[in-house]
């Protein structure tokens, strides 16, 4: 018997294909090259050995970069459609210190990461908040971005018709005037929680570490 959440699991992944109107058209939205955060994230993207986006994706997938304040120190997770289900990776980006005679390295690891609860629950949640079709945050009207510093969230979204790469950073500083804003509030939410990122990557840091 197919229940409700395999319905909607099901829903869910045809909704990612046909997102933003089905056509042969392809749509492609993205910085130009000469921005900073492009650029990180193409650089970043080449030394994981991940595929570039940009062409589309045979199948729907969602990559949803943390950039700290220090713009070369980033985590990655990587959603994405594997025939009728999803699987998610996580790339932490973590600081091994240095001894006394060397500096401080960066590390990456890749980890295979499982839901707390049913995929449908966070799905449901990406889809209420629009994860394939917010603005990037330089194009809401009236919202002016003065801190210099502080966290930025990269969404990177493709379908086999569809590429798209927005940018929001601080969010929540902005979330009660803005709603798109606090619609990536609870995207970055959902992922977190749903995958306990936190609690990962202390996990991470102490097995690089020792």
């Amino acid at each position: 018997m197919i229940t409700i959440q395999k319905l909607f699991l099901l829903a869910f992944i045809v909704l990612c294909i046909n997102s933003q109107s089905y056509s042969q058209r392809f749509t492609l939205e993205k910085p130009d090259s000469t921005n900073i955060y492009y650029r990180i994230i193409t650089q970043r993207t080449k030394q994981l050995k991940l595929k570039k986006l940009e062409q589309g994706s045979p199948k729907a997938e969602i990559r949803l970069w943390t950039i700290f304040e220090l713009r070369y120190f980033n985590d990655l997770v990587v959603l994405s459609q594997n025939d009728t289900s999803w699987q998610a990776l996580y790339y932490p980006h973590i600081s091994i210190p240095g001894t006394k005679n060397t500096s401080d390295t960066l590390k990456s690891v890749m980890v295979t990461l499982h839901p707390v609860n049913e995929w449908n629950t966070l799905l449901k949640t990406l889809h209420d908040n629009h994860v394939f079709s917010l603005p990037d945050m330089d194009k809401i009207y009236g919202l002016v971005d003065n801190w210099a510093d502080g966290t930025t969230y990269i969404v990177e979204v493709a379908t086999p018709t569809m590429y798209r790469f927005y940018r929001y950073h601080l969010p929540e500083k902005f979330s009660d005037k803005f709603q798109q804003t606090q619609q990536m509030v609870n995207i970055v939410s959902a992922v977190e929680e749903a995958f306990m990122l936190k609690k990962q990557r202390k996990q991470q840091e102490r097995l690089l570490r020792k």
